[in-house]
């Protein structure tokens, strides 16, 4: 079970909700979801899984500013090995993308990625890199391409 351990914003809360229904049709979790200075951060253990098995995930929402410059971006990811391939990964960044761009209005990113290969396959499937090297992500590309993906080719996790 994941417990929320600190007080988040309205927005905030919106992600933290549909990425909890996410991760608990996926993957057992035990661990909290904290305030890390700027960002929410997930950090869970898998129940059953050993020492090794941690999941991992780093968001920020910003809507405080000016218009232009209101995002969320996503700083960090770690899905356990055993549960990569079982497409968690872009299940958490279909469902983050579609309530940042359809429904909060604001740009969605993915930042510092450290993994060439997964830069690479968010690229392919529609995600544009800016000058920083992070990928914006735009829900209404992204899932159509995703869909075309999982109807064959290879998958981004």
């Amino acid at each position: 079970m994941l417990k929320i351990i600190d007080r988040f914003t309205e927005k905030e809360l919106y992600f933290i909700k549909m990425i909890n229904q996410v991760l608990e049709s996926k993957i057992p979790l035990d661990g909290t979801i904290s305030y890390d200075g700027d960002s929410v951060r997930y950090e869970a253990q898998v129940i059953g899984g050993n020492s090794i098995d941690i999941f991992v995930l780093r968001f920020c929402v910003r809507d405080d500013v000016e218009e232009s410059d209101n995002f969320v971006h996503i700083s960090n990811l770690m899905i356990p090995y055993k549960y990569q391939r079982q497409r968690i990964a872009t299940a958490i960044l279909l469902t983050m993308s579609f309530l940042a761009n359809g429904y909060l209005d604001l740009y969605f990113f993915i930042t510092g990625i450290v993994n060439t290969e997964w830069k690479e396959s968010l690229i392919k499937l529609g995600g544009i890199e800016d000058e920083d090297g992070d990928i914006e992500i735009n829900y209404d590309e992204f899932s159509v391409l995703v869909e075309q993906k999982w109807k064959g080719e290879d998958l981004i996790d």
